[in-house]
């Protein structure tokens, strides 16, 4: 029997599996595939503090975009000449594809196995133990363990086992790279008109390219092209935008309700928790915050000896 079954190999799994391997925990990460979920890569500087004292981990400047560092540059509903910068901050601008594969090498290295393409089906709870249900292949694999992570993202299965009732709006994001001109600088620009996107819109030069997203409510997800394309008018008429080829397109989604931390064995981290920044949808630092407090949280259970009572 595992100690520790964690759904999720993205960096809220990750964080979780490393933390319950440093506290001497046999751990195993089930993930169903190898797609990295849509995101921006914006992160601010605590990132690089909280991997360095949650998890002993120093992260590599090549993780970094071009620019590697942007400022941040807000846009109200009146326009540019009323925005402005915030003086003297700083946020990280990764290559998300890279930071994952970073994390999942440093399981590797540490010899924490991951089963990839298993897709996690249910969990059953008994008495000494919870079983885990995985579909690999063809094969339905039962899988005993003493505790259960949900760090399967926005749409977790665990956590809609766990709560089956709870009500988890979220936010649908529409993110374009586009090859283009603009007047812009090396800002993470945030955009707020609601005649344009119910939320929020934004631009993130990164790797020679922009990412152009706007969001809007799930129950909205029709009006998304439409958002954007109202977004991009905005953007040719204040910031000069001219965009020359559109490299890629993609749709994601952030967590839009309280963070809940599971029952019992069971926890949840990442955006299966609600972990999430639900104002600019920043979630990475969240997500290695969350993951590496539910393996905290396991090593203060077997301390005091109360399982059943834990907290993040």
């Amino acid at each position: 029997m595992l100690d520790v079954v964690i759904v999720g190999a993205g960096p809220a799994g990750i964080s979780s599996a490393l933390k319950c391997a440093e506290n001497g925990y046999n751990t195993l990460i089930i993930e169903e595939g190898k797609k990295i979920k849509p995101c921006g890569g914006i992160a601010p500087l605590v990132l690089l503090s909280d991997l360095k004292q949650k998890l002993g981990l120093k992260m590599p400047l090549s993780l970094l975009s071009y620019p590697k560092m942007l400022g941040l540059f807000y846009v109200p509903p009146s326009g540019k000449e009323k925005g402005g910068f915030v003086k003297g901050y700083k946020i990280l601008n990764i290559d998300r594809y890279l930071f994952n594969e970073w994390l999942r090498l440093i399981t590797k290295e540490q010899d924490i196995p991951v089963l990839f393409n298993a897709k996690f089906i249910k969990f059953q709870e008994e008495k000494e133990c919870i079983k885990v249900f995985i579909k690999k292949g063809d094969a339905i694999l039962k899988i005993k363990t003493k505790h259960l992570i949900g760090a399967d993202g926005v749409f977790s299965k665990v956590r809609k086992q766990v709560y089956p009732n709870l009500n988890t709006d979220v936010t649908a994001i529409l993110q374009e790279y586009w090859d283009a001109k603009g007047d812009f600088n090396e800002f993470f620009y945030m955009f707020f008109r609601k005649a344009v996107t119910p939320t929020y819109g934004y631009v993130i030069p990164k790797n020679k390219l922009f990412i152009i997203g706007t969001g809007v409510p799930k129950k909205d997800i029709g009006k998304l092209q439409d958002c954007i394309m109202k977004f991009k008018k905005w953007l040719k008429e204040e910031f000069c935008f001219k965009p020359l080829l559109l490299k890629k397109t993609e749709i994601g989604f952030i967590p839009r309700f309280a963070p809940v931390i599971g029952k019992r064995n069971i926890i949840l981290a990442g955006d299966a928790g609600g972990f999430c920044n639900p104002f600019s949808g920043e979630g990475i630092r969240l997500a290695i915050e969350s993951g590496a407090s539910a393996g905290e949280a396991l090593k203060k259970a077997e301390l005091s000896g109360d399982f059943f009572s834990l907290r993040l």
